[in-house]
């Protein structure tokens, strides 16, 4: 099975148009996430959740829907409330390649891939190496002491 989410069928071959894309949804996600990082969850931004799950359900978007609407006091708590938006990020994102991006900056990347697939994952992994131009030409950076761990 191929994913086709965004095919062009225009597109250039050899250039391609596999760039990166923020749509409105990702800006409603990280806008919920945000005010919950900031503080708590609140009814505006689980109304920005749920704008982006109505969509998902083929619902309108701007018109509250009990059957799949989620509610703010069943995910009250700031831990709840991101868990459940990452959790959507994940299907609103599928194979767009930013879940992650995500898992890295939430701190959760190697317990969802023990939890996922049963594999420790090495911590390198949650870094880039710092490119040896950087090191080159950087003289405040030792290439020994100053490198990212594993690398």
């Amino acid at each position: 099975m191929l994913l086709k989410k965004f095919v062009d069928r225009q597109a250039v071959t050899g250039g391609g148009n596999d760039y990166p894309m923020y749509r409105f949804a990702d800006l409603l996600l990280f806008y919920a996430e945000s005010v919950a990082q900031a503080g708590a969850p609140n009814a505006d931004a689980m109304e920005k959740l749920n704008m982006v799950h109505r969509r998902a359900y083929g619902k309108n978007p701007i018109v509250a829907d009990p059957t799949v609407d989620f509610k703010l006091s069943d995910y009250s708590t700031k831990q709840a409330f991101i868990d459940l938006v990452v959790k959507e990020r994940g299907y609103e994102n599928c194979g767009e390649s930013k879940r992650w991006l995500d898992l890295k900056r939430l701190g959760i990347a190697e317990e969802t891939i023990l939890a996922g697939k049963g594999k420790n994952m090495a911590p390198r992994y949650l870094l880039w190496p710092i490119p040896v131009i950087e090191t080159n030409y950087n003289k405040a950076i030792d290439p020994v002491k100053d490198q990212n761990p594993g690398y």
